[in-house]
């Protein structure tokens, strides 16, 4: 079994054995000056496992504050017979001892092994240094005529009909080739539409030329008869 605590306290030690099972019945103490994290433990508590603590049981869980503790925002923990302590220099180092028994709850459940923990307070933060990278270009992608015009795929008679686009314009460029719409029936052929037909002629306004002797209408030019 493995227990981990981020960040990793340098004095945790921990054993396989059994020593604490959290039920609805355990009690719960809090000194004064450490009711932030005693509204916040408990609140955890009854949100993953569903029950308010009585506190008419054996178990207990006790948050104190140490003065004799040395280091401001360290904290101890301890996980015994029946017994969670923690144990903070101060108000901040109880809360960070609740968080590490929070992410012990989590990977334990409700029944917890013997723990120590004995945790100094952070280290200060480090200086940061902000590292800036510059974007690569991406070059834009050309079209490029290879000097054959391309091919609709044998469609696949099993999948379902998709519109495909016949590629006209095969010069180098940067914008998509746009073509009329086309459909790919059940045989795997091409349809394309039919152009729109050709107005036909209005046949009213033709008229029959004086020396037709055919006697029907004809576009051709037509002379004038001189008089007899």
């Amino acid at each position: 079994m493995k227990i981990y605590i981020i960040p990793q306290p340098e004095g945790f030690t921990f054993s396989e054995k059994k020593a604490f099972k959290l039920t609805r019945l355990c009690e719960f103490f809090n000194q004064n000056g450490t009711e932030k994290a005693s509204e916040e433990l408990k609140e955890f508590i009854s949100d993953n496992f569903g029950f308010e603590l009585l506190g008419t049981g054996k178990e207990k869980i006790s948050l104190l504050i140490d003065e004799s503790l040395a280091e401001a925002e360290s904290y101890t923990l301890d996980v015994t017979e029946n017994l969670v302590e923690i144990k903070g220099a101060d108000e901040a180092g109880v809360f960070y001892g609740v968080q590490s028994l929070k992410q012990i709850f989590y990977q334990c459940s409700e029944e917890l092994p013997e723990i120590h923990i004995n945790r100094d307070p952070p280290p200060p933060e480090k200086e940061m240094i902000l590292i800036e990278f510059d974007e690569p270009e991406i070059e834009k992608p050309r079209q490029i005529w290879n000097g054959t015009r391309p091919q609709a795929v044998n469609p696949d008679p099993t999948q379902p009909i998709n519109l495909v686009q016949q590629s006209e314009a095969q010069l180098e460029g940067t914008k998509s080739n746009e073509a009329p719409e086309s459909v790919v029936d059940d045989f795997g052929d091409v349809e394309i539409k039919d152009p729109e037909p050709k107005k036909e002629i209005d046949r009213r306004a033709l008229f029959r030329a004086a020396d037709n002797k055919t006697k029907k209408d004809t576009l051709a030019p037509q002379t004038a008869r001189e008089p007899s």
